[in-house]
């Protein structure tokens, strides 16, 4: 497995079109159709990603032998890291990949002296939250985020924390 740092346009067409693959089906198990393509269009397009740049982003690609399987962001505010846009095809998950990615994720933000990690999941997906809470995080609050359709997602937000001067 290799995890690299992406960041060119060329880069975000591969990411887009894993989305595509990706983020409607994945949302289908449990919104309706409308949802996943809401966010994959909100959040999951080159000129989203090129925007999420501009706000401070780091956007990265998962590849196995070769092959791009899956991608993530990080964004750092006030020594606080944020994880966010965490996929990997369906054939990818539960295989260790996940776990590897947070080595990854985790080394980085020992790198940058964070002081906690954060992230939102949906609480239905019982596989990324069991992957968090074996990582040491916990849930920090039930969150409802709202889309820009009448949908709302039920989120957990996790956090893991760090004692770090």
């Amino acid at each position: 497995m290799k995890i690299t740092a992406a960041y060119t346009r060329e880069q975000f067409e591969t990411m887009e079109a894993l989305g595509r693959q990706i983020v409607p089906d994945f949302y289908s198990q449990y919104l309706p159709p409308e949802c996943g393509d809401y966010l994959m269009r909100s959040s999951h397009t080159i000129g989203a990603f090129e925007a999420q740049v501009g706000e401070g982003y780091r956007h990265y690609m998962v590849e196995m032998d070769g092959r791009v399987i899956g991608y993530f962001a990080l964004h750092e505010e006030d020594r606080t890291m944020v994880l966010t846009q965490f996929y990997l095809l369906k054939e990818f998950r539960g295989k260790g990949i996940g776990q590897r990615v947070m080595d990854f994720i985790h080394r980085e933000a020992a790198e940058l002296r964070v002081k906690e990690i954060q992230l939102l999941v949906l609480r239905k997906n019982e596989g990324a939250v069991g992957l968090y809470k074996k990582n040491g995080y916990f849930v920090a609050a039930e969150v409802m985020t709202q889309l820009g359709t009448e949908h709302t997602l039920e989120d957990y937000l996790m956090q893991k924390k760090f004692d770090r001067q």
